[in-house]
């Protein structure tokens, strides 16, 4: 009898990715997700035979494509500063 051989696909090399996968590929959550499917920024498709609906890999990388980098405030970027140059000093006297 044959040996059966499994191979891990990266995802970027599918069509599809299920709706669970997208959400962990995004960082979010599946309500989140049909937030995304709701206002089109992610396309569903039902394969045939298939029983759950999927997400196009070509949506998902749209959406990571369009995603802007998180700039810190100046006051959190004081804060961060502080946070790695300053000690604290307890002296208990008794």
């Amino acid at each position: 009898m044959g040996e059966v051989r499994r191979a891990i696909v990266p995802w970027q090399e599918c069509k599809f990715v299920s709706v669970r996968n997208a959400g962990r590929i995004l960082g979010l959550h599946p309500d989140a997700l049909e937030d995304r499917i709701f206002h089109d920024e992610l396309d569903v498709r039902t394969v045939p035979g298939g029983s759950q609906a999927v997400i196009t890999v070509e949506s998902v990388l749209r959406l990571i494509e369009r995603s802007e980098a998180v700039q810190l405030t100046a006051r959190k970027e004081a804060k961060r500063q502080r946070k790695t140059r300053s000690f604290r000093l307890v002296v208990n006297n008794n």
